[in-house]
């Protein structure tokens, strides 16, 4: 059910843009600032900003440090601004009756999860003492400090999450989530040996060429062949040109995508309902789990038929109902697409 370490490496740094366009995305994009003709010497101010490489650099350096703020001030203020009017406006099309069972279930997953998951705590001396499926391949504690981070945040709260400020939600909450995130990846609380977010540390940066406004890095994964990346300077912030070129237009289908969304959810929640009481229904079978044996075996299933169900695109046989009773699944929305929108990751 979880996916390689490699992969966690590949795609961990991106997790939070990915999420906050995810979570909800507006005209007034900017464009790449156009090359000066030959002879025009750049200002002062214009010079100012590091490069293309360094810029890499920082955002790699406050990824292995786990500050989540290192990839919201990497973006150009204007999409910034995007994201934030983005997150409130679908904020202020959701209500209560829509959001408040995401809430209930996720506070009853803080009760359930840390009292059934505590009895399959992997060994504090290392994987070789982990019997075959007697463990779970994570920290529990871990799993509990991400539900308790979310549960406190503005997402525990609508009226909260309709006046969001990002930068200090990514203060309060996105570096705790991250760091709770590495933890649940390595597996337990051993420290950076394996943590996903150390292998930041070990990117080489190296900016290959460089123009006014434009630059070619040269980036290399541990383990992996070097790649190449040409950047251009948006508002005096080197991002991808990939990404300067797709965000007018991809991020006005993101908004589109968000924004219907959050309308098809307060008009027509049933299928949003449906998913909650699928959680509901799996954390009730946890609760009445009499031996661990049972709790691994209940906790194992339904992890996969509920990532299948939220993650993955299904047909009708790729899940049975838990019961006879269990109404039939509504067709799923589609849910907004982000990955145009981010550089190229290594690995794929």
């Amino acid at each position: 059910m979880f996916d390689t370490r490699q992969r966690w490496m590949s795609r961990l740094g991106w997790l939070a843009v990915c999420v906050g366009l995810s979570i909800g995305m507006n005209s007034g994009c900017s464009k790449p600032e156009a090359a000066k003709p030959p002879g025009v010497s750049e200002s002062a101010a214009s010079q100012s900003p590091p490069g293309a490489d360094e810029a890499v650099r920082r955002v790699l350096h406050g990824l292995e440090k786990r500050q989540s703020r290192a990839l919201w001030e990497f973006l150009p203020p204007s999409y910034r601004r995007d994201v934030q009017r983005l997150v409130r406006d679908v904020a202020e099309r959701l209500d209560e009756k829509s959001w408040g069972p995401f809430v209930a279930t996720w506070q009853k997953a803080r009760q359930v999860l840390p009292q059934k998951l505590s009895s399959l705590t992997p060994p504090k001396s290392g994987d070789n003492e982990r019997g075959a499926g007697t463990n779970l391949p994570f920290d529990p504690t871990a799993l509990a400090k991400l539900l308790d981070v979310i549960g406190d945040s503005e997402l525990n709260d609508l009226k909260r999450l309709r006046s969001i400020e990002l930068d200090r939600f990514l203060d309060q909450t996105g570096d705790k989530l991250l760091a709770t995130l590495g933890r649940i990846a390595v597996g337990d609380t051993r420290g950076s040996a394996d943590d996903p977010f150390s292998q930041f540390g070990k990117v080489q940066v190296e900016l290959t060429s460089s123009a006014v406004g434009t630059g070619v890095v040269r980036i290399r994964w541990a383990e992996q062949e070097p790649t190449t990346q040409e950047f251009v300077r948006v508002e005096d912030h080197w991002i991808p040109q990939s990404l300067a070129e797709a965000w007018p237009a991809q991020f006005a289908e993101v908004r589109e995508r968000s924004l219907a969304w959050a309308n098809d959810v307060r008009e027509h929640p049933e299928e949003w309902h449906a998913r909650l009481r699928e959680i509901d229904q799996w954390l009730d079978e946890l609760a009445d789990t009499k031996s661990a044996a049972d709790t691994r075996q209940v906790w194992q299933s339904g992890v996969s038929q509920l990532a299948i169900a939220w993650f993955g695109d299904l047909s009708h046989s790729d899940t049975t109902p838990r019961n006879e009773a269990a109404p039939p699944k509504p067709a799923r929305a589609k849910r907004p697409e982000t990955e145009v929108l981010l550089p190229d990751e290594p690995g794929k």
